[in-house]
């Protein structure tokens, strides 16, 4: 969990559905795996027009993580 709440950081606007609790149990992921998920998030969500980012924005980018080593959620 700690390493979710370190690549979020202080500043990352997330939306009241997002609990970093169960993103840590859910979603076996390393740490550059977990930034890389992060930034994936923020520019979507930049994309989209917002600085909010949501339950959707997050399952995109544990699954294009995911892909990336041959998993599938």
């Amino acid at each position: 969990m700690k390493l979710w709440q370190k690549a979020f950081g202080p500043v990352a606007r997330l939306e009241g559905e997002i609990n970093i609790q169960e993103i840590a149990e859910k979603y076996e992921l390393a740490g550059g795996a977990i930034v890389n998920v992060v930034r994936y998030c923020s520019l979507m969500a930049v994309n989209e027009g917002t600085q909010m980012i949501n339950n959707r924005h997050l399952v995109a980018g544990v699954r294009r993580e995911y892909s990336k080593e041959g998993r599938f959620l």
